[in-house]
């Protein structure tokens, strides 16, 4: 019987751990508005949903202030500094790490390497993920979401500050189209 209860205890455990991650990204996330461009409205399985793509997706040394990080390559880690525009809408990124900033103060959302490409200065850009490339609607919703204009759409996402993200809502100018309702 006892063998039973901890086995119960450890898949509520093994349950609850993801609720608990997304939680608390929503209770210590700051939000942060990206830009973005919606893509591919509809799943067989899945249902209705927008694929992501931000604009903070791809970055090249250019599009920052800070040193370019050496030795990336597909997989690893890193964590991007955001920083929002001047008039407090759009973040975008000013600095990459490879390693887990300190508590610094700023915002900075975790990724991880998909792809390393050259560029015709040589230099490199960097293609991330973020986790954050679909965004589930109600059926039937994806399809009119798809035909607005992408340079009004924008996603609102929540990063707390160890980088953690999640979409929050996905916004056009300032009309809340859709509210993410993932808890």
């Amino acid at each position: 019987m006892i063998r039973f209860g901890a086995l119960g205890l450890i898949l509520v455990a093994l349950i609850m751990t993801p609720l608990i991650d997304r939680l608390s990204v929503h209770m210590a996330g700051e939000p942060v508005r990206l830009a973005l461009r919606p893509v591919d409205p509809r799943d067989l399985f899945r249902g209705d949903y927008v694929i992501l793509n931000l604009a903070i997706t791809t970055i090249r040394p250019d599009d920052l202030t800070g040193s370019w990080p050496e030795g990336l390559k597909v997989g690893d880690p890193v964590w991007v500094q955001l920083s929002k525009s001047e008039d407090g809408l759009v973040a975008k990124p000013v600095l990459i790490a490879a390693n887990p900033p300190g508590e610094d103060g700023e915002l900075w959302i975790q990724g991880t390497v998909d792809r390393v490409r050259g560029t015709d200065s040589g230099a490199p850009s960097l293609q991330l993920s973020y986790g954050l490339d679909a965004f589930f609607v109600p059926e039937g919703e994806g399809l009119a979401i798809e035909t607005l204009d992408p340079e009004e759409l924008a996603l609102i996402i929540l990063v707390d500050p160890r980088g953690k993200s999640l979409p929050y809502r996905l916004v056009k100018g300032d009309e809340v189209l859709l509210e993410d309702a993932g808890l």
